[in-house]
């Protein structure tokens, strides 16, 4: 795997998809890309999205933060740098991306 591989999953296309899989709920103005923190109990959107060049998410309710891999982690309670491998995989799996095709 190269860096290319896992650059590319960094979309916010890729990111919606890996919220909508794990049903976070969206702010009803979605153009703002804020939505409901999964991390912790959060009664209005806390969560907001930055896609403009690295694609990370930030939680100014709980302090999550991170990019796609990081928020995949966080919901299937595995540690992004050691467990990587499963990250990507699971990442690529619900973005419905195949090895091959990167």
């Amino acid at each position: 795997m190269n860096s290319q591989d896992s650059a590319d999953l960094k979309t916010l296309e890729n990111f919606i998809t890996v919220l909508e899989y794990y049903d976070t709920k969206f702010d009803s103005n979605r153009k703002r890309q804020t939505v409901t923190c999964p991390f912790h109990d959060d009664s209005s959107p806390s969560l907001s999205l930055v896609f403009e060049d690295k694609g990370w998410f930030n939680c100014f309710g709980c302090g999550a933060g991170g990019n796609i891999f990081t928020f995949v982690a966080l919901q299937e309670g595995l540690d992004c740098k050691k467990d990587f491998p499963k990250v990507l995989a699971k990442t690529r799996r619900i973005c419905g991306i195949n090895r091959r095709s990167i």
